[in-house]
C-alpha cells in the first residue's frame, strides 16, 4: 500500500543522508554481537563460547535475545521438511521473551539472482505465523510488501514478521 512505499522511501532517505561511518559507531554502540551460522544445522554451527548458548542435545539453554532471518531459510532449499527444520533451528536460539525478525519471499519455487534460478519454499504468511504461533511466539506485526512479478522474479511478495517468544 502506499504507506508501505512512503516507508521505505524514508528508509532509502535515511541511509543515503547518512555519514557512513556515524551509522557504523553507532551500530556498535547499540549490537552486543553479530554471527553467522548454518540454519539447517542444529545450534546454527555457532561458535561454542559462553556467548552462544544454542539449545542442542547438550540441553544447554537459548540466549538469544534478538535474532535476524532474512530471506534465509525458505530461499535456501524447496523443501518443506528441511524449511521447517531451519525454522526450529533458528526458534530453538531465542531465549523466553526474545524476539525474531523474519523476512521471506512468498509463493516462490524459485527466485532469480543473476541469470540463475535457486529453488525455494513454497511459503506465505499463513504458513510462517502457524509455524511461530505452534511453537509458542506470538506475532507482533506482519507486513506484506506486493508488488513483485513472479513470472520475472519467481516470488510474488515479501513478507516481514516481528514476533516474541513466550515465557
Amino acid at each position: 500500500d502506499e504507506r508501505t512505499k512512503i516507508h521505505a522511501n524514508n528508509i532509502l532517505k535515511l541511509l543515503e543522508s547518512e555519514d557512513i561511518e556515524d551509522l557504523k559507531k553507532r551500530l556498535r554502540a547499540v549490537v552486543g554481537s553479530v554471527t553467522h551460522g548454518n540454519v539447517f544445522a542444529e545450534g546454527l554451527e555457532l561458535p561454542t563460547d559462553e556467548q552462544y548458548h544454542a539449545v542442542t542435545a547438550s540441553g544447554r539453554e537459548a540466549n538469544t535475545e534478538l535474532l535476524t532471518s532474512n530471506f534465509t531459510i525458505e530461499s535456501a532449499t524447496s523443501d518443506r521438511a528441511t524449511w521447517e527444520q531451519g525454522m526450529k533451528n533458528i526458534t530453538n536460539m531465542i531465549k523466553s521473551g526474545g524476539y525474531l525478525s523474519l523476512s521471506a519471499i512468498r509463493n516462490a519455487d524459485w527466485y532469480q539472482v543473476g541469470e540463475e534460478k535457486m529453488p525455494a519454499t513454497k511459503i506465505n504468511e499463513e504458513d510462517i505465523v502457524q509455524y511461530l504461533e505452534q511453537n509458542k511466539f506470538k506475532v507482533i506485526e506482519i507486513s506484506v510488501l506486493e508488488g513483485s512479478d513472479k513470472e520475472k522474479v519467481g516470488y510474488d511478495c515479501m513478507v516481514f514478521v516481528f514476533s516474541q517468544k513466550l515465557e
